[in-house]
């Protein structure tokens, strides 16, 4: 029955959000940075919890000055809010990565950033 549907509409920032949280779920780190970077190129409302996906993607390929700017941006719009998720977050992330400098400065932003015992 395909005259039943219609042609598949123009990808935008939820398709690539969307894909991102699939690869997410499947741990495929280099694929959440592929969505996420087409995502973030794309002109869209600006939603602090969508960032949790792409800021998770970024820290595990040891892109960590990207996930703490996109944690940054996050904490902006509501820190009352968005700050107990990005504890939770970055707890995650810190128990889910191997130690080095970058990401140990990282966690240390964060951790002064939210107020949160990582």
């Amino acid at each position: 029955m395909p005259e039943v549907y219609e042609p598949e509409p123009d990808h935008d920032f939820c398709y690539y959000f969307e894909k991102a949280d699939l690869a997410r779920q499947f741990r495929d780190w280099e694929a959440v940075i592929t969505f996420a970077e087409t995502a973030l190129a794309l002109e869209h409302p600006y939603n602090p919890a969508e960032q949790m996906v792409f800021i998770e993607g970024y820290a595990h390929v040891g892109e960590w000055a990207r996930a703490v700017e996109l944690s940054e941006q996050a904490n902006e719009v509501s820190a009352e809010l968005v700050a107990p998720m990005l504890c939770r977050l970055w707890k995650r992330i810190g128990s889910e990565t191997a130690e080095g400098v970058a990401r140990n400065e990282a966690l240390e932003k964060i951790q002064k950033l939210i107020a949160c015992d990582l």
